[in-house]
């Protein structure tokens, strides 16, 4: 008796570990063909979009604004991502493994995480600049000179490669990779991490994932208050004042108009 209900037992946990075993590649299958479809369309759509942005910006002088300067930094990395990093996935997905050498995973890895995060770091810079020239309009020419500027994008650029620099040039204790093959997500991540690595992630998640994000939140939420409290004071002003302005316009516009000038010349 006993020994019939440890068969069945046994018989009971393989058969619901086949079973698991079947969920978990029918879930990975799902995520395949979902990953394949996603990672198409970022190329093709990141591709054409951002090659346009970039190109229409290099073609046109009247676009090199402080601005758009930030807005073509951030195409340039989504077009690297989408040109470059996401054909890589693409071929993990449909192969299911990493055909080429583990170094370039790991480097694949680090790249790919680099694009990630200096994107963010550059819509944070783009979200500062809409900040300072909403709410601080006399002050942005000196907040965004030339020399602030390009120490801005030098910033944007750097320092996401820097922070997860540490992940590629380190191993653990063991000799093994930080950054390799994962068979589970079938892309190049971060595979082994040591205890003080893990630590040093949550940090990087900090610095480049929930601050960014609060940043941008309280930034955006602090320029529409002070458009709708600019529209607000605008609208209760008494219409006299409002008449009284936009006569003064009118006159002022009439008298430099070319016909009132030629009238005075003669």
């Amino acid at each position: 008796m006993n020994l019939n209900f440890t068969w069945n037992g046994t018989e009971s946990d393989i058969l619901n570990e086949d079973c698991n075993n079947h969920i978990s590649k029918n879930d990975l299958e799902s995520f395949r063909w979902f990953g394949i479809v996603i990672g198409i369309l970022d190329i093709v759509v990141g591709g054409f979009g951002n090659g346009l942005t970039i190109a229409a910006f290099l073609t046109n002088r009247k676009l090199w604004s402080t601005f758009n300067i930030f807005i073509v930094n951030l195409s340039i990395i989504d077009f690297l991502t989408a040109v470059f990093m996401m054909p890589l996935h693409v071929v993990g997905y449909v192969l299911m493994e990493w055909p080429f050498p583990q170094w370039m995973c790991a480097f694949q890895a680090y790249i790919y995480f680099c694009c990630g995060y200096t994107s963010v770091v550059c819509l944070v810079a783009i979200t500062l600049n809409r900040l300072v020239g909403i709410v601080y309009p006399l002050h942005y020419k000196r907040f965004f000179s030339s020399c602030r500027t390009s120490l801005a994008i030098v910033f944007c650029w750097f320092v996401a490669p820097l922070f997860l620099l540490p992940f590629l040039i380190f191993s653990n204790s063991d000799g093994t990779q930080m950054m390799g093959w994962r068979e589970d997500q079938l892309l190049c991540t971060f595979t082994n991490l040591e205890p003080e690595f893990e630590l040093y992630m949550k940090i990087m998640r900090l610095l480049f994932q929930f601050s960014p994000a609060c940043i941008m939140i309280v930034s955006y939420t602090i320029s529409v208050w002070d458009v709708s409290q600019t529209s607000s004071s605008t609208l209760l002003k008494p219409p006299t004042l409002r008449a009284d302005r936009s006569r003064r316009t009118s006159r002022k516009s009439m008298d430099k108009s070319p016909s009132n000038s030629f009238s005075e010349t003669r």
